[in-house]
């Protein structure tokens, strides 16, 4: 039985809404566009004047909601703007843009995105991580194509705070090192292994241009390593993410980002991306990887990314670290990894980082 393989597509650029007309037209002249409210607010001068002399029409803006929830999802679906519009513009982060996609999937509306700071690669994938309304995480959805389009403007994402790119540094680095171990040992196929040839190329560019984009960003410089790190985060994580099956896509690093979600203390003070970055660690220690291990150890000091407990406002004291651990063991993320994985075993790891 034959399949359709969409690739995502991407414009950026200082101007890169300059395209806007030219490639989603053919999809309709109505837009909603949904998002966070500051990224709403950052975006809007450049989606206005971008459309202003062309024959796409944005009928409103609209709040996501503040959390990538079911239940947003479905109260945007019935909204009449979003009824009357023949496009879906996510504007924002990735739990703004994750929203839009279960929109996508509740009312069948193209979707294109439009990413405002740089912390993951939600704007290129076809999978939703969706919470609950208290912020822990409740599942994955996968739509049946990425978006059809990504926007990136630089200078919106140049202006965005620089934690946001530090902590999308931190997200990313994971791809590789999640892909390359739930592969391991696998015989995949064409799309699979594809994805896995390119795993590399989400955490090397970042390792050598990292540090000065974080600099650059700092100071608002659109310079070519901002570039090179934002295509990192935002395309080159997203396109392994479409050709590897979900399945691969994921391994203990963001297991434990999904633990940690049962921890106040990292779930209000701590960044996705930074939490991560934590959790590859972790993943590395464990599967006694020493020398990739040192590399992304001395690569978080050097940009102060997580490497122990500490790091993240808590202890092996913690009274839930031990549920959040079992969360990281139950969670579905370990569904297909090289060897069985138990909550000794990343206790363990846990304790040896402390240690190290």
């Amino acid at each position: 039985m034959g399949f359709t393989f969409n690739y995502p597509n991407y414009t950026i650029g200082e101007d890169a809404y300059a395209e806007i007309e030219k490639v989603c037209l053919k999809y309709g002249q109505t837009a909603v566009v949904i998002g966070g409210k500051t990224a709403m607010s950052k975006a809007r001068p450049y989606l206005d004047d971008a459309l202003k002399n062309s024959n796409i029409t944005i009928i409103d803006y609209l709040w996501y909601g503040g959390e990538a929830s079911n239940e947003n999802a479905h109260r945007l679906s019935l909204e009449e703007s979003v009824k009357k519009a023949d496009l879906i513009f996510a504007v924002g982060g990735g739990k703004a843009i994750d929203t839009c996609k279960e929109v996508h999937i509740i009312t069948g509306k193209p979707l294109f995105t439009f990413p405002t700071i740089a912390s993951t690669c939600a704007a290129t994938t076809k999978i939703a991580i969706m919470y609950y309304p208290t912020g822990e995480s409740k599942e994955t959805l996968v739509m049946d194509r990425p978006p059809i389009h990504i926007f990136i403007n630089t200078r919106i994402i140049a202006d965005a705070p620089s934690e946001y790119l530090w902590a999308g540094i931190g997200d990313t680095i994971a791809k590789n090192y999640e892909v390359s171990f739930s592969c391991r040992n696998r015989n995949l196929d064409y799309l699979n292994s594809m994805g896995l040839q390119l795993a590399p190329l989400t955490s090397e560019p970042l390792i050598k241009y990292g540090v000065k984009a974080y600099e650059d960003i700092k100071q608002h410089i659109c310079s070519k390593e901002l570039e090179e790190v934002i295509l990192g985060i935002i395309v080159s994580t997203g396109l392994v993410s479409v050709l590897v099956d979900h399945k691969y896509n994921t391994a203990l690093a963001h297991a434990m980002y999904y633990g940690f979600t049962l921890v106040d203390e990292i779930k209000e003070k701590h960044l996705h991306g930074e939490v991560v970055s934590y959790g590859v660690l972790v993943q590395l220690m464990l599967d006694k990887d020493a020398s990739e291990f040192k590399k992304v150890y001395e690569f978080n000091k050097l940009l102060n990314l997580p490497c122990n407990l500490h790091d993240l406002d808590i202890s092996l004291e913690h009274p839930n670290l031990d549920k959040a651990i079992n969360k990281a063991k139950n969670n579905g993320a370990l569904e297909v990894v090289p060897y069985s994985i138990d909550e000794n075993m990343i206790k363990k790891a846990i304790i040896d980082i402390e240690n190290y």
